[in-house]
């Protein structure tokens, strides 16, 4: 934020309350990826979901750890560096970076003070108990953070513990829930923009190559 908004909104909030919010908007997609990625693959909870398959499925340890081995997680594209350094994983997980933000992360690894050895394994890290509380006033962030009933079922039967919540999304409300129109309508406008500057070279391109019309 900067000033012209602090300005703006001094009526109905202050610029330290203002600040708290924006720290913990700008957390709220790291926390999700953190629980997703725990739930699967947090030490303990790796052991459970390796019973989980060799029962389930009748295979053997061998062949469910195989498969879970194989499995990386995909955190959604980060705005900020530290989007970066707050979920990061030597075990099954991946980050795909666009040029830019590769570059972000890269400056900010060569900083002054900075120590990679304090963001090592970031990705097991709980949520701080303000950002959460904050972020809970926001149904959207609920209902990403949590987890639905059908999925609470299948936890249980893998031996998860813990309050996971019941009020995430259902598959069937996926295509409506905000994040995800926001994220559809950048990537069909990023498209539409390629389509055009594509089609643009070409006809170009074309016009080069024609043979030029005898008269």
């Amino acid at each position: 934020m900067n000033e012209p908004i602090f300005e703006a909104l001094a009526e109905v909030a202050s610029r330290e309350d203002l600040e708290r919010w924006e720290e913990a908007i700008g957390k709220s997609g790291t926390l999700v990826a953190r629980r997703i990625w725990q739930l699967f693959f947090s030490p303990e909870n790796r052991k459970r979901w390796t019973s989980y398959l060799v029962k389930k499925k009748g295979i053997s340890e061998d062949q469910a750890n195989f498969i879970l081995d194989r499995i990386h997680y995909l955190p959604a594209s980060k705005r900020k560096p530290f989007d970066t350094f707050w979920t990061l994983s030597s075990k099954n997980l991946v980050h795909t970076e666009f040029p830019d933000h590769q570059e972000n992360v890269r400056r900010m690894a060569e900083g002054p003070g900075f120590e990679l050895k304090k963001f090592e394994e970031s990705i097991l890290e709980s949520p701080p108990e303000e950002t959460l509380r904050l972020l809970y006033q926001i149904e959207d962030f609920i209902r990403a953070y949590e987890i639905n009933p059908e999925l609470s079922e299948i936890l249980k039967e893998a031996g998860m513990t813990g309050d996971f919540g019941q009020k995430g999304l259902l598959p069937t409300e996926w295509p409506t829930f905000g994040p995800v129109l926001k994220t559809l309508s950048e990537f069909q406008s990023a498209y539409n923009h390629f389509q055009k500057e594509m089609v643009t070279i070409l006809k170009k391109f074309s016009k080069m190559k024609s043979p030029k019309k005898k008269r």
